[in-house]
């Protein structure tokens, strides 16, 4: 995941693994972050709505559609 960092701009670059495939994201490439606990990590979790690019790792053998971002 390649994006910037809600707080300071930053950039915001995680390899990031998906735990959690639940009802509350919705629309084709999104994610859910976890900052981590405590008042930093919520207020950082609270401010994060921004664009960013998820790359998707696969065997070589996988043939796999390409999402396509809304317009």
């Amino acid at each position: 995941m390649a994006s910037r960092d809600p707080v300071d701009g930053a950039p915001l670059r995680r390899l990031m693994v998906a735990q959690d495939l639940g009802g509350a994201i919705v629309g084709p490439v999104r994610a859910d972050i976890f900052f981590g606990w405590g008042p930093a990590a919520e207020d950082r979790a609270g401010r994060m709505n921004a664009l960013g690019t998820e790359f998707l790792l696969l065997p070589r053998a996988a043939q796999v559609a390409q999402a396509t971002r809304p317009e």
